[in-house]
């Protein structure tokens, strides 16, 4: 008896063996990688699909990790979801460390991302596939953005090798700055009409009591150094 594949099947095998996994990026402030199997299980996370790790060369801003994880409990499909921090010393005040699910981006975003970090590192840079992700996610994350900020004083870093997009939502890898005032504001104002509303309002609440107590200029407090970030 022959088996014979069908012709779904070998388009289907193409597509994934032509699609890069995601391996890590060494950028101007932090490497991050996607942990192996084992050590995600060192560190207990069995349950968790793909697991990214992102190391900050540079001691990092107060308040990174919480102000991450409150963008991601207010816009989940925008931002990616924060699991675990840890710090070099226990004395340490502030995570030198972030691991947070992957998110699982479209392959032009992957390969133009991919491209703009791995052309970093040689004198001529060929920089057709970031350029093809620049023009493809400027418009879209661009008015994204503008609405997560007027609405919570929440502003997105918008450097394009830090943006990406998935199937349906485009995602922001990083935070630039964000308005304190407007962002409590923003978050007593949340509806408690449902299980989900009033789960959100509380978390939202515990992160931002703990963020407000972050060192900052006025209103803003600045999250992420200048320059190419990732």
């Amino acid at each position: 008896m022959i088996w014979i594949k069908p012709n779904w099947m070998k388009q289907s095998f193409k597509r994934v063996k032509t699609m890069k996994r995601f391996s890590k990026i060494l950028g101007d402030h932090a490497r991050v990688r996607a942990l192996r199997k084992r050590e995600q299980q060192k560190l207990h996370f069995k349950n968790k699909k793909r697991v990214i790790e992102r190391e900050s060369y540079d001691p990092p801003r107060t308040g990174y990790s919480l102000a991450m994880s409150l963008a991601n409990v207010l816009y989940p499909r925008n931002f990616p979801k924060l699991i675990a921090t840890s710090t070099k010393k226990p004395s340490e005040a502030h995570a030198t460390k972030t691991y947070s699910e992957l998110v699982q981006l479209d392959p032009k975003s992957q390969r133009g991302i991919t491209n703009f970090y791995n052309a970093k590192k040689i004198n001529v840079p060929n920089l057709k596939a970031y350029a093809r992700h620049r023009a493809r996610v400027y418009k879209q994350s661009t008015t994204v953005s503008r609405k997560i900020f007027e609405t919570t004083g929440i502003d997105a870093n918008m450097l394009e090798m830090n943006v990406g997009r998935t199937k349906r939502n485009t995602v922001f890898f990083e935070l630039e700055q964000i308005n304190i005032p407007k962002l409590v504001m923003h978050i007593r104002l949340l509806p408690e009409n449902t299980l989900r509303q009033r789960l959100t309002k509380k978390q939202a609440l515990g992160l931002i009591t703990s963020l407000e107590k972050s060192p900052r200029k006025g209103s803003w407090l600045k999250v992420h150094a200048q320059g190419y970030v990732s």
